[in-house]
């Protein structure tokens, strides 16, 4: 029986900001500027067992992507203790490992390194990749030229085969053309299946009520729900000021 879980109790996060005082405008040294503290997470608590699969939802600026980088390691709380049992493996940013102005065949080589293949582990990367993006015509073109389209498209091939145990998701299911959308879902669908823990920040009601049995809402940095997916949208109606409205 898998042990994978998350924890966080009383997690909170400050971000310090300098607010620039008059003599500033005057005073490159900033002597009077003074330190202001923005609390992103506001003292949070829950528990994700394995087999958790958690949409998290929430109005613009909420604090998702900040609990999200919390969860992944990115970012470590400011107060509160936040224990994960399980190798965490976060798609936040698909680019964020890509180098632009490298060719589409040096940013695969690149990718697979960093993942420990060598010799025909290697090879083997480089090949399934080329295969699943379709990206021949271009392999030795920058990514940085490549259409909306096939840049997802190269970016989704280079994850590979993984098998997370903790899977931390911000919505990054872009713009594809139509004959690589059945690829992108059934490769979405395996990271998901493949997971332990599934947890994924969206505005798609519709991609949480498919993949998600838990919803967790958050509202200025705090926790306002965690639970059933229905109750979760009703509670996320009624701050929208939808009433009653379907949760679909």
């Amino acid at each position: 029986m898998s042990t994978t879980g998350i924890t966080a109790t009383d997690i909170s996060l400050d971000f310090h900001l300098r607010k620039p005082g008059l003599f500033d405008l005057v005073n490159t040294k900033g002597i009077s500027s003074q330190r202001l503290t923005f609390r992103a997470i506001d003292n949070i608590s829950f528990e994700i067992k394995a087999g958790d699969r958690v949409g998290l939802i929430g109005k613009n600026g909420a604090g998702k992507s900040t609990l999200l980088k919390l969860l992944s390691g990115v970012l470590q709380p400011t107060d509160g203790k936040l224990v994960s049992i399980g190798e965490t493996f976060p798609l936040l940013n698909l680019s964020a490992n890509i180098v632009g102005q490298a060719s589409c065949l040096q940013n695969i080589k690149l990718t697979g390194l960093l993942r420990g293949y060598t010799g025909h582990d290697l090879n083997t990367y480089i090949d399934t990749v080329r295969k699943n993006a379709d990206i021949d015509r271009f392999l030795l073109s920058p990514v940085s030229t490549l259409s909306t389209g096939m840049k997802t498209r190269f970016l989704i091939s280079l994850i590979g085969d993984l098998t997370p145990q903790i899977l931390v998701m911000d919505e990054w299911i872009g713009t594809t053309d139509i004959s690589f959308t059945e690829h992108k879902e059934s490769k979405f669908n395996k990271l998901i299946s493949t997971a332990d823990i599934f947890i994924l920040a969206t505005h798609n009601r519709d991609l949480v009520r498919r993949m998600c049995n838990k919803i967790m809402l958050v509202d200025q940095g705090k926790l306002k729900y965690f639970g059933n997916v229905t109750e979760g949208y009703r509670q996320f109606n009624e701050m929208l000021g939808l009433g009653k409205y379907s949760a679909t």
